[in-house]
């Protein structure tokens, strides 16, 4: 059976934190691709500013182009109205029969997962993968990957370019070269 990491996202914009995640997922949890799933209409985010969805896109697939093993899906995106994370990994587990999801979460957002539509349904498709993001008491039925926590938010880069300043160091240099390249972010 094949080893699936579900990474899912706004990526507004996908920063070096979110690779350096994905990666680490890869080898501790031995899998065979991580999938990076670019969220369309995200319940929970709402009020946040938020890109485009296919720009965000179109960043994910730049910054992921060179690991063979990342993938890029557009699932959420394509269907309509908000994307709930039970729907989407039923719909991964009918596409990929043959193998086993992990679901890689931050630890806050792991902390949060009681309030999400069916985390019940959500826990029967997927073991979760849990890496430290703020310091929530991560307990339960999880995997933890051990990387210390880095601390890039896409929400600090938009402030960043928002106001104007360089944000470079923190993202891919493709992401940067698109951001540019689109006139995104600006005041």
């Amino acid at each position: 059976m094949k080893k699936t990491g579900l990474f899912g996202g706004t990526f507004d914009p996908v920063h070096k934190a979110h690779i350096a995640i994905a990666e680490k997922a890869l080898e501790v949890l031995a899998l065979d691709k991580v999938i990076f799933v670019v969220a369309g209409e995200p319940p929970h985010k709402s009020g946040d500013y938020r890109t485009g969805a296919l720009h965000r896109l179109k960043m994910v697939e730049s910054a992921t182009a060179n690991n063979s093993k990342f993938e890029v899906s557009d699932y959420e995106i394509s269907k309509q109205g908000k994307s709930y994370s039970y729907q989407t990994a039923a719909h991964f587990k009918k596409k990929y029969p043959d193998s086993e999801f992990y679901f890689i979460i931050g630890d806050d957002a792991y902390c949060e997962l009681p309030t999400w539509k069916c985390p019940e349904k959500l826990r029967t498709l997927v073991k979760f993968a849990v890496f430290p993001r703020v310091g929530c008491k991560v307990t339960g039925n999880c995997i933890k990957i051990g990387i210390e926590p880095i601390k890039i938010s896409s929400t600090q880069i938009r402030e960043l370019l928002l106001n104007g300043k360089d944000a470079s160091d923190l993202l891919p240099e493709s992401v940067t070269t698109y951001i540019k390249e689109n006139n995104l972010y600006k005041g």
